[in-house]
C-alpha cells in the first residue's frame, strides 16, 4: 500500500497538486465507497438508526438483535434478513464498513443454549487526523520554534 501511496503522490505533484492531496482524494473516496456499501444494505442503515438512537449500543442473541431491528427496517422492504442465521453472515460481511463508520460488531463464535452472542458498540473517535502514512501527514503538533526559543532550552 505504500508504494501505491507513494506513486500516487508522485503522480498528483507532477500534475502540479499540493503535497498531501492524494492521499486526502484517496481516503475521501474509500470513504464514500464505504459508505454506499452501507446504503446499499437495509440490515446496515437500520443498525446505524439503532445505534444512532441507542449510542450505548447492543448486546444479546443474534435472534434478540433481529426482533430489535425489525423496527428500524423501512416501510415494504423486500430484501430484508428473516433469520438469525442470515443476520449474522450480513453483520459478517458488514463489519468491515461498520467499523470504518465507527460502529464495532463482535460475533461471539462460541454458540451457547441461546444462539450466538453479539455485540454492538459505538467506536469513540479521536478528534485528530490519524495517518497511516506519517511521512505524507501533516503533523499539527509540531511546533515551530525560533533560534532563541530552541537556545533557552
Amino acid at each position: 500500500m505504500s508504494d501505491f501511496a507513494y506513486c500516487g503522490e508522485a503522480v498528483y505533484q507532477i500534475y502540479g497538486r499540493e503535497a498531501g492531496r492524494f492521499l486526502k482524494d484517496y481516503n475521501k473516496n474509500r470513504s464514500k465507497g464505504v459508505q454506499r456499501t452501507l446504503e446499499s444494505s437495509p440490515t446496515g442503515i437500520a443498525l446505524i438508526s439503532y445505534v444512532e438512537e441507542y449510542p450505548y449500543g447492543f448486546e444479546g442473541t443474534i435472534k434478540e438483535l433481529l426482533d430489535v431491528l425489525e423496527k428500524y427496517k423501512s416501510d415494504g422492504e423486500k430484501n430484508w434478513i428473516k433469520t438469525a442465521k442470515g443476520l449474522g453472515d450480513m453483520l459478517r460481511r458488514l463489519k468491515p464498513a461498520l467499523r470504518q463508520s465507527g460502529i464495532d460488531v463482535f460475533i461471539n463464535p462460541d454458540r451457547k443454549r441461546d444462539g450466538f452472542h453479539v455485540s454492538i458498540t459505538k467506536i469513540e473517535t479521536e478528534e485528530e487526523e490519524v495517518c497511516e502514512h506519517r511521512e505524507h501527514c501533516e503533523l499539527g503538533s509540531e511546533t515551530n520554534y525560533s533560534k532563541e526559543e530552541v537556545e533557552e532550552f
